[in-house]
């Protein structure tokens, strides 16, 4: 895990880094949406990961399970934000979405480049 988190630490402050940079282009209510996907999906993905490496050390079978289990559940949760946040929030929905996207494709790419090295057997 120390290693992940030797990996993972400057991976956040990049994508920090690139939010704080492109927020003068954008107002308060949409920096805020940045920085509050930020934090989920920072919290996210520190934990999938946590969960994958207890699974990794039993048999192989539950780490399998795992993974697909929690790949489940993140896509469910995703969409449950999405849903509500567009439902309760019009006036920024497409932003927020569109925003959404982007952090998921960012740490989706991490997370499976991560993975895919040490998880390769």
């Amino acid at each position: 895990m120390k290693k992940y988190i030797f990996l993972y630490v400057p991976f956040l402050l990049i994508v920090a880094a690139a939010i704080w940079l492109t927020s003068s282009m954008t107002d308060l209510g949409h920096q805020k949406i940045r920085w509050s996907l930020f934090g989920y999906f920072g919290l996210l993905t520190i934990l999938f990961h946590a969960g994958l490496e207890k699974a990794a050390s039993g048999r192989p079978q539950a780490f399998v399970r795992y993974y697909m289990a929690g790949t489940t559940f993140k896509l469910l949760l995703h969409i449950g934000v999405i849903l509500l946040f567009s439902i309760f929030n019009k006036t920024l929905a497409v932003d927020f979405i569109i925003s959404f996207l982007i952090f998921y494709a960012v740490f989706t790419v991490f997370e499976m480049a991560i993975n895919l090295r040490k998880f390769k057997r």
